[in-house]
């Protein structure tokens, strides 16, 4: 009887001058107990000696593509593109996989097929490759990831490079240019059509080094993530997507929340301050979500002897809410039925 063929997985691993730790990283793939792979290396115009060593490889799995583009999202979407796997992984390179992470997760979107992306835990391990701590997400299910991506900032509630895909979901809705948080714009889209699962197994060892952009990116980051999670509430209010459809708008809001972004997390003279800029009605319903969400964000993520202290900020925060609702431009809070009780 003839064996059956195991899934093609695609590992997309783009890199930029990446010669101090891509040997290392491709060579955890190549050795995985998985071993129908696609390995594509996406070189984003690296000035060391990175596509030397990729070369050094002699395994015909290994495949590398030049970047067309310029930066992170264009060599993946430039991957996504290319691949033919029946599942997408995505690796970055500087970390290490564990041998038996691509059959783990074959395994579970195999048995899942609710499923539309599976990540794992992690150690996380220095520029020496010594494991300084770990990422631990027990009992993750999609609502709470949910509720993670929209009332926190800047974080790792998934480990993007241990992420695996079905190929027919992440080709219908690549990646999009989100400054320094198109993760967390990915997570929240897939969660409007799929499920995310985490597998709660270190499979992944994730390198912090000082060049990340938890490190360098941090005031940028923090906005673009609030920014995915406004985008997020207006496609399920609005049934818009308005980093796609009306960016002029988006930007608008953007613009708003960069300026006053602080101010706005403490929940202090939002109303007064705002009342004069908010004068569209898509402007008043993105900057309502927003504010419910740092709100929710107060009440259930701030630690008890903190949120003592914040009641006064918490309560301010739920007035200009319902001032909100009370004014004349039409509101909805249809996005956060399902997880804001009031």
């Amino acid at each position: 009887m003839k064996k059956k063929q195991s899934k093609l997985v695609t590992v997309l691993i783009p890199v930029k001058n990446g010669e101090r730790f891509i040997g290392e990283a491709l060579s955890s793939v190549l050795q995985q107990t998985h071993v129908n792979l696609e390995i594509l290396v996406i070189d984003d115009n690296s000035e060391d000696e990175t596509l030397q060593i990729v070369s050094s490889f002699e395994d015909e799995r290994v495949t590398v593509l030049l970047n067309p583009g310029n930066g992170l999202v264009d060599a993946l979407n430039f991957g996504i593109t290319e691949a033919k796997g029946d599942y997408i992984a995505r690796m970055d390179a500087d970390d290490i996989c564990k041998i038996n992470r691509i059959e783990r997760q074959v395994c579970s979107l195999e048995a899942n097929p609710e499923v539309g992306c599976v990540t794992s835990d992690a150690y996380l391990i220095d520029e020496a490759g010594n494991k300084i701590g770990s990422i631990v997400n027990r009992k993750a299910t999609s609502h709470s990831i949910l509720q993670y991506l929209l009332f926190n900032g800047p974080g790792k509630p998934l480990v993007h490079p241990s992420a695996m895909f079905r190929q027919e979901l992440l080709k219908a809705i690549p990646y999009r240019e989100f400054s320094y948080a198109e993760d967390r714009d990915l997570w929240l889209r897939i969660l409007a059509n799929s499920e995310i699962r985490v597998l709660n197994e270190k499979l992944l060892l994730y390198r912090i080094n000082s060049g990340g952009v938890s490190h360098q990116r941090v005031d940028s980051q923090l906005l673009s993530s609030t920014m995915t999670a406004v985008n997020y509430c207006l496609v399920e209010s609005e049934k818009v997507d308005f980093y796609e459809k009306r960016c002029g708008v988006f930007k608008e809001i953007s613009r708003i929340v960069s300026l006053e972004l602080e101010e706005v997390s403490r929940g202090l003279n939002v109303w007064k301050k705002f009342r004069s800029a908010l004068s569209k009605r898509q402007l008043v319903l993105a900057f309502s979500i927003y504010l419910k969400a740092k709100v929710c964000r107060i009440a259930c993520f701030t630690p008890t002897s903190r949120r003592l202290r914040q009641k006064s900020i918490l309560d301010r925060a739920l007035l200009h809410c319902r001032q909100l609702e009370k004014s004349k431009f039409y509101f909805s809070d249809h996005a956060l039925k399902k997880i804001y009780r009031e």
